[in-house]
Formats: structure tokens, sequence, C-alpha cells
């Protein structure tokens, strides 16, 4: 049996025994944790809305916590009527989740990095993180025949190239990086309608730009072994460098994007050399229009437009690996930070002073950028919302660049989560030397009747003479009805999770509610000791939910109201529980109206 802790003694547990705890791995109900549709979520494939990630199962790796990419395990969807909207400053996309979808934020009191559910989040001390990439790649070549390959098959004719004019590999250099950048800013490849193979690629310069055209043909010349045209537009002050050998427009349509609107970069470029990304950055704000010197002695500003958001969030994670602190604002990256200017050959510019106010806002570090939060709202709406179960030790994945995280108890859920799984052997070793000592043994979780072994482990524990005790969602009927059957149970703790309508809304899972009520059937006509109960989170389960759930148990012997308490961060006293947590009276209210219904013999506030 997948055992992923044990507690040796415990006098609360079991009512009236004295007690050991096993908790199982693997849990079949997953935390209610969702976004909305159209939130977007960085991948090793692009941009993609988590709607289309989740309704599609489009197969992908995600940005995650580590600064890593890495894959989805699972996916799931649910409704909801209750939404927070989080706006951080430094970054104009607000983000839209469930109340209780857990971040990794930056608490200023507590001086650590820590998961806290989204409507406990506060503006005044919490910062949202975004992880910046760590890893480094050196030496990296890009493949041309990837991009033939992958273009003629999508263009449905045969491949016509059977002499390579450049090299099958490109070397990804400093100069090559600097002539990326002039292609992100103001490049494109396309190609004439009217011929298959007529791509080309082509650079526009503002006449004046005679260094920077200079530059660009000279690499464009020593990397691809071919010239580039130059064709003038007098009218619009512009020179275009065109390159007419389609094997080119097809290598920079495959790696970089045909026009703005599509342009972005191989994942890989997050983790190159960062010599290499400081030429990709200058050659692309060299070609930048927006901001003019006196523009930046003026403002001590620099600003870029990014029409494709793919890019902007790919830019923008190399800037914080330069560590180069900015802001987004639609489409455009703002920068401000002094290193930008020293880059670029700019500081000269930079003539007076001026106050630094971005810290006010949010501040850098090695590993991630801390945003402060500007405003957290809560929305009323019915709306269908997604979330992703990720594969990697953190649990985690991005929303907006922003690291969140997909599950409360990922410990309970994911049996990977546990680095040194206890063995049976040793359980039992030590249930063997405390016989008369302790009274009995609670089986707990995630959800124990997932074990296929667990009739087994039950049985061993009562030939031992301990008493058992069974914590179960209900779930598995079967598997009640065979421990009952056998004699090797001894008290059943059912966790009832809401009313039968809401039970897939609620645990996000897809639940036959059927099998909870057979569960609840067997438990009562078991003629064995038994409780039932429901951890109330006032975001969650009403005073309605509650009398529905007593009358679904109608007749039981005792029911246990548990108070939610928030476990998953270091310091309690930086929750503002009154707004989601049922405080001590509430819940003697809610314990009240089941007793006035006459619903069980017994209702308990735990």
């Amino acid at each position: 049996m997948l055992i992923g802790g044990f507690q040796r003694f415990s006098l609360i547990d079991y009512p009236g025994k004295i007690c050991a705890i096993v908790f199982t791995q693997g849990c079949n109900f997953r935390c209610p944790y969702c976004f909305t549709g159209n939130t977007e979520i960085l991948t090793d494939r692009g941009l993609f809305k988590v709607k289309d990630i989740v309704e599609k199962h489009i197969e992908c790796k995600v940005y995650d916590y580590e600064g890593n990419f890495s894959p989805i395990r699972k996916y799931y969807e649910r409704e909801t009527s209750s939404l927070l909207e989080i706006r951080p400053f430094l970054h104009s996309d607000a983000i839209s989740c469930t109340l209780n979808h857990e971040f990794f934020v930056y608490n200023s009191k507590a001086d650590e990095i820590i998961k806290k559910e989204a409507q406990y989040i506060n503006a005044k001390e919490d910062y949202l993180v975004i992880p910046i990439p760590q890893k480094e790649i050196f030496n990296y070549k890009l493949d041309v025949n990837n991009a033939i390959e992958d273009l003629y098959q999508e263009l449905t004719f045969k491949q016509r190239f059977n002499i390579f004019f450049i090299d099958k590999f490109i070397e990804v250099t400093p100069k090559f990086m600097r002539l990326l950048g002039y292609y992100l800013s103001e490049g494109c490849s396309s190609k004439d309608k009217g011929r298959k193979n007529s791509y080309y690629a082509a650079f526009t310069f503002n006449s004046k730009e005679k260094e920077y055209i200079r530059d660009t043909k000279e690499i464009f010349s020593e990397t691809f072994k071919t010239e580039l045209k130059e064709v003038e537009n007098k009218k619009c002050k512009t020179i275009t460098l065109v390159s007419y050998r389609g094997i080119v427009g097809l290598f920079f349509k495959y790696y970089f994007g045909e026009d703005v609107y599509n342009k972005r970069i191989p994942t890989e470029f997050l983790y190159l050399d960062k010599n290499l990304q400081k030429q990709l950055i200058i050659g692309l704000f060299r070609e930048d229009g927006l901001t003019s010197p006196d523009f930046i002695k003026k403002y001590k500003k620099r600003r870029i437009q990014i029409t494709s958001k793919l890019l902007r969030y790919q830019i923008s994670l190399i800037l914080l690996r330069l560590g180069i602190k900015h802001s987004i604002f639609r489409k455009e990256i703002i920068i401000s930070d002094k290193r930008i200017f020293d880059l670029l050959g700019q500081g000269h510019l930079i003539t007076k002073k001026v106050i630094n106010t971005s810290n006010r806002y949010g501040f850098l570090d090695d590993k991630h950028l801390y945003l402060k939060i500007n405003s957290v709202k809560k929305i009323n709406k019915k709306t269908k919302v997604y979330n992703l179960e990720i594969d990697n030790p953190t649990h985690s994945y991005n929303i907006n660049l922003i690291s969140v995280s997909n599950c409360h108890n990922p410990e309970l859920v994911d049996p990977k989560q546990f680095s040194n799984p206890i063995s049976e052997k040793e359980i039992f070793s030590f249930l063997e030397e405390r016989r008369g000592k302790l009274d009995a043994v609670e089986i707990t979780g995630g959800e124990p009747t997932l074990q296929p072994d667990l009739i087994d482990f039950m049985s061993e524990l009562k030939k031992l003479g301990y008493l058992v005790k069974l914590d179960t969602n209900g779930s598995n009927p079967g598997i009640i009805s065979e421990a009952v059957e056998r004699g090797i149970v001894d008290y059943i703790a059912m966790d009832v999770k809401a009313p039968l309508e809401r039970y897939q809304e609620i645990t996000n899972s897809r639940v036959d509610p059927a099998k909870i009520e057979h569960s609840i059937e067997l438990i009562m006509s078991s003629g064995l000791d038994y409780e039932f109960r429901t951890t109330v989170v006032k975001s969650q389960l009403g005073k309605r939910d509650i009398l529905e759930i007593g009358r679904l148990i109608r007749g039981s012997k005792r029911y246990i109201l548990q108070k939610f308490v928030p476990v998953k961060v270091l310091d309690k006293k930086i929750l503002d529980e009154d707004e989601v947590v049922y405080m001590d009276g509430e819940l003697e209210y809610l314990r009240d109206a089941v007793k006035s219904k006459g619903y069980v013999a017994e209702c308990e506030v735990r």
C-alpha cells in the first residue's frame, strides 16, 4: 500500500481511543481551483488560452515556478458563480480565478515566498511572483532543415531544394542575435501569392539609419552566404533590405514568425548565454522608433511596442534575466531601469538624477520579479473555469507569467510528491511493539479506498488486535461494503463534501453522486460506529447547502461541521479570515439550524 505518512500517537482522531494514524497517498477528488477560459499560459509551443488547452487537450509544456517548462498530466473544467479579479502593478493583464486558487506570493511580513489562496491575498503585504529563467544553454545552433521539412509539408508540394545554399546549421552568435533583434523589431517573412516557393525575408529601416543598415547587411552576408538587396521608398523615407532566397525566408518564418502578430523566439532562447541575449535586446531596441533621444532625456524611459503577446512575454523574461526591471502596458514594454541605457550606449542621455519610485510597485532579484498588487475585486458571475495538473515538484504553472499552484494538497493527490514513502513493514513493526498500549489505527489520506491492497492491510491490523477506523470520501462503496462484510473495520468517518447536485462542482471531479448516496446508506445500516462530516468553506457552502446535506444523511448518528482552517501559510495572522472562513458563532448557527430540523441524532462543531 502507498503510505505517505505515519502518526504514532493520537488521542482525538478515534473517539475514546488511543490510536496511530496511517496516511495513504492519492485522491480522486481535486481541489476546485480554476481560471476563466481566456486566461493565457506560456508554453513551449506558444501562448495558449487555458480554455483551448483543456478543451482541445493540447499537448505542451508550461512555464512553471522554477522557470522551467513542465508537462501537463490532467485537464479540468467546471462551472463557478464567484470569481476574484487580481490586478498587479507593472503588468496590465488582470487575472480572474476562483476564490481558493493558490498563488505563489512573497509576503513582506513573513519575508519569504509562500502559497496563498486568492481570497486571502493582502494587497498591502503580498507580491505576485514571476519566475526568471535560471538554466543556461551554450553553443546553440538552429537546424535549417527543420524549417524546410515543416513548411514544405504545410505548403503541400515537394521539396525542390537538393542543394543548400546556406549552412545546414546556423550557429547562434552575438552577431546573429543582433540581426534577430533587427528582424523581430521591423522584419518580416512573406511570399508572393501566386508562387509557392517565393519566400523572402525583409528588414525595413529609416533611411537615416545608415549604421544599422550596414550592420544588418554585413551580418546577413556572413551568416547566410547571400547579399541583401536595397529597396528605397523615398515617400516614406525608408530602405528595405530584402533577400529573395526562399530558403532564408522559410528559416525566419519557421523559427521567428512571419509578421508582427505572430513573431516569437524558440523556447531555448530564454536560456541562452546572457551575452547573446544582450545583443538581441540591442538589435531589438535599435530598430524601435518609439523612443527618440529627446524623449529619453525628458522622461528617462525607453519604450518598445511588441504586437505579438508571446514575443512580448518572451522579451520580458529575457529583460528580467538581464536584471532589467520594466513594466508591461498593453502592447508596450516600458523601462526606466538605468541598465537599459547603459546596454544601449545611451547612458549619456540621462543627465539628471531622478528619484526611483519603481520599488513602490515591485522589485527584482536574481530569481523572481515581485509585483505589488493594485487591486483584488470579487465578481459574481456564472462561468466556466479551467485548471491543469502539472508534472513538476512544485505543482505549479503560470498565468500571464505569474506563478500559481493547481493543487491545495499535492502531497495527498499525487504520490510523486512523497520523497520518502513509508513501508508497510515499518508500520507493522511499530504496531507489533505497541500492542496493549495503542487501541486503534486510523487509515486516512488522500483517499484510502483507492489503494488496491487496502483490504489486506486492514485484515493484518485486525490480526494484531487493533480496532480499525476508516476515513473515506465515499466514492468507492464496494470497498466499504467488503470491509464491513469481512468485519475488518470498526469505525467509519465519511466526508460529505456537498449536496448531491453540487458534488462534481465542489470536488472538481466526475464522481457519481449515486455512489456517494450508496456509501451513506451502507454506513448507516452497517451496525458500526460512524460519523459524517463536512469541512465548511464559506465561499463554497451556505446554510441551504448544509441543510441539504442534513437531509441527505437524515437519521444518522452523528454529523460534524468542521471549521475550515487555511494551513498552507506560515503565518496565519497575515490572513483576513472573516471574508471566507466561518467564525465559531456562525458555525454554531449552522449547527443549530441542522438540529432544529431533527435530521440527525447529534450535530457538533469541531
